[in-house]
C-alpha cells in the first residue's frame, strides 16, 4: 500500500531524530533534504524497473512543439521541432524515463490523447535508415522522437500543425529546487522504510567522523610562528639554520 506524504515532512523527521541523537552537531535541514531526496529517487528507480506499476508515472498534457529559428549551439537545430522535457526525469536504459509521447488522432478528435498517435523511439544515429524503409519512414501516422538532454526532437511531424504533446514520464525529484520539498511522494510502506533507514545511517556516519580529520579549508597554524628552514651551501663547512650561520 502506497503511502501518501512530502520530502518536507520525512526531512523534518529525520532532521529532528538526527539533532536529539547528536544534540552537539550541527546538521543542517537543507543536508537532510538533499540525502533525502537522493535516496527518494534512487529507491524509485529500483522499483520502476522491478514492476510495471503507474504508481510512479506522471502524466503532462499542452507540453507546447516548438520550432527553433536559428542554431544555437549545443543542442538547438534550426528548422527541426523539439518539446523541453517539463521535469527532470530518470534516466533508464533507452530512455525508459519517457513512458510515452503522443497526440490526439486527427481522424479520431473524440478520443484521449494518450490514445492517439505515439512516438516511437530512436536516436540521431538509427534514425538515418528509417528513411529508407517506407514503412518505418517518420511521418504524422508514425512519428519519432529522440532525446538530446533535456530537449526531445521530433521526426514525422515537419509538414503538420500540432501544437501540443502529451507524455507520460516517471520523473525525479530535484534535489535543488525548494519547490519540490512539498510535491506529494508516493512511497510503498517497505520503500518509506528503506529512505529513513539510508538517510539516519548516513546522518550517523557523518557524525560520528572526528572533526580532526575533516578538511575545513582553513589553516589552524600559528601566523605568528615562522617555519625554520635548513639550508646547506655549496661550502662544506658552511650550514645555515634559520637565517644565521654555524660556525
Amino acid at each position: 500500500m502506497a503511502s501518501y506524504t512530502t520530502i518536507r515532512k520525512i526531512t523534518s523527521d529525520l532532521h529532528k531524530s538526527l539533532k536529539q541523537t547528536f544534540d552537539d552537531a550541527e546538521i543542517s535541514f537543507n543536508q537532510v533534504a538533499h540525502w533525502v531526496q537522493f535516496f527518494v529517487n534512487k529507491f524509485q528507480a529500483l522499483k520502476i524497473e522491478a514492476i510495471d506499476s503507474g504508481l510512479y508515472l506522471s502524466i503532462y498534457t499542452d507540453i507546447p512543439v516548438l520550432t527553433a529559428t536559428a542554431d544555437t549551439n549545443p543542442n538547438i537545430v534550426a528548422g527541426r521541432k523539439y518539446i523541453v522535457l517539463p521535469s527532470a526525469i530518470h534516466d533508464f536504459n533507452s530512455d525508459g524515463g519517457i513512458k510515452y509521447i503522443s497526440y490526439t488522432d486527427f481522424d479520431d478528435s473524440c478520443q484521449p490523447s494518450f490514445a492517439g498517435v505515439r512516438f516511437t523511439r530512436t536516436s540521431p544515429t538509427k534514425a538515418k535508415r528509417l528513411y529508407f524503409n517506407p514503412y518505418e519512414t517518420p511521418k504524422p501516422n508514425n512519428p519519432y522522437y529522440y532525446r538530446i538532454r533535456n530537449y526531445v526532437y521530433l521526426l514525422g511531424i515537419e509538414d503538420v500543425g500540432i501544437r501540443y504533446l502529451e507524455a507520460g514520464l516517471y520523473t525525479t525529484f530535484d534535489p535543488f529546487s525548494e519547490t519540490s520539498l512539498d510535491i506529494a511522494l508516493y512511497l510503498d510502506e517497505g520503500l518509506l522504510a528503506d529512505v529513513y533507514k539510508n538517510v539516519f545511517e548516513l546522518g550517523r556516519f557523518v557524525m560520528l567522523i572526528p572533526s580532526d580529520v575533516i578538511n575545513e579549508g582553513a589553516d589552524s597554524t600559528n601566523p605568528q610562528v615562522t617555519p625554520k628552514q635548513r639550508v646547506v651551501s655549496v661550502n662544506p663547512q658552511e650550514t645555515y639554520q634559520g637565517g644565521e650561520q654555524e660556525e
